[in-house]
Formats: C-alpha cells, structure tokens, sequence
C-alpha cells in the first residue's frame, strides 16, 4: 500500500499535469494504481542516482500495474534499482515509449528484450549498454 506523501505527490501531479513524476526513494513494493491516471505523463521515475548526495533512491517493485498502459503518453519508463524477476508485461503495451532504463540490471534482459520491445526501445538501450 502507498503511503500518504506518495498519494499526495501523485494527487499534486494529476492537479498540476506533470510531464514527469519521480518517485524513486519512496520504498514502494506496490506502484499505485494512481499513477495511471496521469494522462500527460511522460516521463516516470521509479528508481535512480541521486547525484548530490551520491545514494542510490529505490523503491522494492517486484511488479507493475496493468493500468499503466493507460500512460499513453509516456517516453521515459526508469525502473533501475527494483528486484523485478523479468520485464513487466505491461511495458509492452506502452507503444510511445521511447526508453527503458533498467540499470543495473539491464543486462538480465539481453535475451527476451529483442522480441518483447518496440525497435525504437530496443535501439536505445544497447545504445545505453555499449
């Protein structure tokens, strides 16, 4: 379950139309369903760097929402730092994606990433490997 502060980031977001909503740090184990009601979100912060203070902000996601291919908008899906076993299922289903940032995991995907992604994702993240 999320807790309040997320609940109200994602309330102030759908109030204001974020482009992007960055909630990498929050220790989520559930994304929530919320969060698909951002229609002009473009970009989704879910796990990152934090480069002024040099520490690793994650959540604990395991899995996604299906509802979020309602972000029909979304370029930019980062889900570095989260334990997910495999790509999540609805990451195909988001068509405008343009990158897929899975550090530092990124390399457990090499094999099914080919044939599960748009080209356009695909192009970018062995741009980001190599």
């Amino acid at each position: 379950m999320a807790n309040d502060a997320v609940l109200k980031i994602i309330e102030q977001a759908a109030k204001e139309e974020w482009k992007t909503l960055d909630l990498a740090g929050y220790e989520l184990k559930e994304l929530p369903r919320e969060v698909s009601d951002l229609a002009d979100l473009e970009e989704l912060i879910l796990g990152r760097v934090d480069m002024s203070s040099r520490r690793i902000k994650i959540n604990n996601l395991k899995s996604l929402p299906p509802e979020l291919e309602n972000l029909k908008k979304l370029r930019t899906l980062n889900l570095s730092y989260n334990p997910f076993e495999e790509i999540p299922e609805v990451v195909m289903r988001l068509y405008n994606l343009e990158s897929l940032i899975l550090y530092p995991y990124g390399h457990k995907y090499l094999c099914k990433i080919n044939y599960i992604l748009s080209p356009k994702i695909v192009k970018n993240f062995f741009e980001v490997i190599s």
